[in-house]
């Protein structure tokens, strides 16, 4: 469904099509025709919280698919190699091995993946957790997951794979998430603790050909350090 509702207070996580990895989308950004050895990210990242998403195969290659977190400074591709994910982590689903900033743990999973296989990620970034499950049934959980950086949602591959994410937009996953977890959704995210009319606004400044003047927005006991655009609107 391409049509879902999404206003200025509620908007979800899709993937991310600003950092260009040569594969193609459709449905919103959920559906992804994958580039040879692309890495998908979402758009919203998190650093605190419990959050929980679904990722399918739904065709190209069966082989060397990837699901997972990955972190700020992950590549958009993984250079045809398991250690070209040097910033997140990531599980492969053929052969069970977790990949942590590129470096193999091992046969890790208690089961494989594949083709229409819904693969649900919680993290939780409260107490350092990353847990797979394999149509509703967990497969491993990682627990050494840093919590001094912001994760997003992920998927990666070798040669071509087609892949779905699902971050809840019909309302709720294909299988309900663990009790606390989240969807990744601006309105599940921590309000801000500031007014952000305090750091920004608008004045019109009477100039007399020669000099003006402007009044800044100030706190007490804050030093502030500003960016001010002048635009004449007489002659714009």
């Amino acid at each position: 469904n391409d049509q879902v509702t999404d206003t200025p207070t509620d908007n979800f996580c899709v993937v991310d099509v600003l950092q260009p990895t040569g594969s193609t989308y459709a449905n919103g950004n959920l559906e992804v025709a994958g580039a040879t050895n692309a890495i998908e990210k979402g758009t919203q990242g998190v650093s605190s919280g419990k959050w929980a998403w679904e990722c399918t195969l739904t065709g190209g290659s069966a082989v060397n698919f990837f699901v997972g977190i990955t972190g700020p400074t992950m590549p958009i591709g993984n250079g045809g190699t398991q250690t070209g994910f040097t910033d997140g982590i990531m599980l492969e689903n053929d052969d069970q091995h977790l990949w942590v900033d590129g470096a193999d743990q091992g046969s890790w999973a208690s089961a494989t993946f594949t083709t229409s296989d819904v693969m649900r990620m919680e993290l939780n970034m409260d107490d350092g957790e990353l847990e797979f499950f394999k149509n509703d049934s967990s497969i491993g959980k990682y627990t050494s997951v840093s919590t001094s950086k912001a994760y997003r949602p992920c998927a990666s591959w070798a040669t071509g794979s087609n892949c779905t994410f699902d971050f809840g937009h019909s309302g709720s996953l294909t299988h309900t998430p663990t009790a606390g977890f989240e969807l990744l959704s601006t309105a599940n995210l921590t309000a801000l603790t500031f007014d952000p009319a305090d750091h920004h606004g608008e004045e019109i400044m009477v100039h007399n050909g020669t000099t003006g003047s402007i009044t800044l927005p100030s706190e007490a006991g804050v030093d502030d350090d500003y960016l001010v655009i002048v635009k004449d609107i007489d002659n714009i």
